[in-house]
C-alpha cells in the first residue's frame, strides 16, 4: 500500500507541535505502509488530505487518477486562520473527496451546515 499526504506541516519533521500529522506517519512507519508526499507518485492507493494543503489542480489530477481521497477538515478558513478565500478550495476539495473526516464534532457542524460570520452566513463547505 502507498499513500499521498499532503505537504500539511509536519509530516517531514521528526519533532513536531502536530500530533495528527505526526501520529498518522508513525503508525504508517510501524506497520511498513509506505506514504510519499509527492502526489504525481505512481501506484498510490490513496490521498490523505489536511483542509487546503494540496493545490486544488493536483487534487483534481488525483481524483482523474483514480485515487480514493480522504479530506481531513479542521474548520472553516474564514474562522480558523482567516485565511478568506480558502473556504472555496475547501469546498472544491470536498466535492471531489470520496470521505471527509473531521478534527471535531465541532469541525463537523461548523463546515456542514451554514455558519453566521462577520461576513454574514456562510453556507456549507461540504
Amino acid at each position: 500500500m502507498r499513500i499521498y499526504l499532503d505537504k500539511a506541516p509536519g509530516y517531514d519533521k521528526t519533532n513536531t507541535v502536530f500530533p495528527f500529522s505526526k501520529s498518522l506517519t508513525t503508525y504508517l512507519d510501524r506497520n511498513n505502509i509506505e506514504w510519499t508526499l509527492d502526489p504525481e507518485a505512481p501506484d498510490l492507493d490513496a490521498a490523505l488530505l489536511v483542509q487546503w494543503a494540496t493545490p486544488i489542480d493536483s487534487v483534481r489530477r488525483l481524483k482523474d487518477r483514480g485515487v480514493p481521497i480522504v479530506h481531513r477538515l479542521d474548520g472553516r478558513g474564514r474562522a480558523v486562520v482567516k485565511v478568506y478565500e480558502m473556504d472555496d478550495v475547501n469546498h472544491q476539495i470536498s466535492q471531489l473527496a470520496d470521505w471527509s473526516i473531521y478534527q471535531s464534532n465541532y469541525v463537523q457542524r461548523h463546515t456542514t451546515q451554514p455558519c453566521q460570520t462577520l461576513f454574514g452566513l456562510q453556507p456549507p463547505i461540504v
